[in-house]
């Protein structure tokens, strides 16, 4: 009998030792290091305030970055990782979605500017017939039209296998292009390419098989290229052969909207050009300020055709926040608010929320990254948008 009880111990022990789940902090440490002026920078308090409010409505955890004529601040509140009680440190790597558009189509807009791609012409002319082949109005619409969502391409996240597909594993999925591709075949466009605005993620997929088209090597490689190398974003990550690298935040879902957060980070998650990389709040803000004010990075008439509107009239945020206007250009949203001209992208995937937003009007850098999404924290994030675009 005590033979088995010991044996029982150990068991338990050894089981214990080698959960996949516990981690220390180590585990979560950035080797690379920032700076910023921390609480010597007037608005500390401010910001610190903001970050305290949202993690006391139940947020898990909030790393925020502010640049402005004062200096630079970034700060955290709540946890990167509940279960292993692992405080957010300001240079953490989490998900940042669909601000993965933002990359793809800076990374598109350079491959034209080499003259490897041409925003006017079909995206028939670069993808077989296998790859468009019973996608509405994949024969006719434009790469332009892709990147600013007027392709009326329907999106995968509207097929319901897809949708049931995320809450059925606890283990990542690896999706390929073709496999989020094959979700939309057979299904009835919105409307035809032009003629419409409407947010679409297959759309981006579908970049992302014209950049392989054109370069004759994976997506990320060129993003990595022609963004992440370039600008030595040191905490920027796009492998889809990684799904979950070491020193991820913990992602946490409010399935049921009662506010009971359920961990995520192992989910099924589409890891690809719509919405599958991984950055901190330095890196995206050095991003968003490049794409604004480096014209050697960026052509002037290449950053003026990014941010002309795709169709006249979008409801992104302003189904939520009263008073705010927006439109969408090639990957990247301008919000006018409060006389404030904000230009950038938000994102949301599985468990994760993220914003990268300038306003020219200021010359202020917001970012900001949660490990959470869905129910009562889909109102929570929308919230925060609307304290930085009135506070920040």
């Amino acid at each position: 009998m005590k033979h088995i009880i010991s044996v029982f111990i150990l068991i338990t022990l050894f089981s214990c030792t080698m959960d996949p789940n516990i981690f220390d902090d180590n585990y979560y440490t950035n080797p690379v290091t920032y700076f910023d002026d921390g609480d010597l920078h007037p608005q500390a308090s401010e910001y610190k305030e903001i970050i305290d409010k949202f993690i006391n409505k139940g947020m898990p955890g909030i790393a925020m970055h502010v640049q402005n004529s004062n200096g630079t601040w970034a700060g955290t509140g709540g946890k990167i990782d509940i279960r292993n009680n692992i405080l957010w440190k300001k240079s953490n790597i989490s998900r940042i979605g669909s601000i993965s558009k933002t990359f793809v189509s800076v990374t598109t807009l350079k491959l034209s500017e080499q003259g490897k791609v041409d925003l006017d012409l079909p995206i028939a002319y670069y993808l077989s017939v296998s790859d468009i082949l019973d996608i509405q109005n994949a024969e006719i619409a434009t790469v332009r039209q892709l990147l600013n969502h007027t392709s009326g391409i329907v999106n995968y996240n509207d097929n319901l296998s897809y949708l049931l597909g995320l809450h059925s594993l606890s283990t990542p999925k690896n999706y390929s292009l073709d496999d989020l591709l094959d979700f939309v075949r057979n299904m009835e466009a919105y409307f035809s390419p032009g003629n419409g605005f409407h947010y679409s993620n297959t759309n981006y997929v579908l970049l992302g098989k014209i950049i392989e088209a054109v370069t004759n090597k994976p997506y990320q490689d060129s993003i990595y290229e022609q963004i992440i190398n370039p600008l030595n974003l040191q905490s920027t990550i796009f492998d889809p052969d990684n799904i979950v690298p070491d020193g991820l935040a913990r992602g946490y879902e409010d399935l049921f909207g009662d506010g009971n957060l359920q961990e995520t980070t192992y989910r099924e998650i589409p890891i690809g050009p719509s919405g599958g990389m991984i950055s901190n709040v330095f890196d995206l803000s050095v991003f968003i300020q490049t794409i604004i004010y480096d014209r050697t990075f960026l052509s002037e008439s290449l950053f003026n055709e990014m941010l002309a509107p795709g169709y006249p009239t979008i409801r992104l945020f302003s189904d939520y926040i009263s008073g705010i206007e927006e439109s969408y250009g090639l990957g990247i949203m301008k919000l006018e608010y409060n006389n404030n001209t904000w230009i950038g992208h938000a994102g949301n995937i599985l468990g994760y929320s993220a914003l990268m937003l300038h306003c020219v009007t200021t010359n202020t850098t917001v970012t900001i990254l949660v490990n959470s999404n869905t129910g009562m924290h889909t109102w929570y994030f929308i919230d925060l948008v609307e304290e930085i675009l009135s506070n920040v």
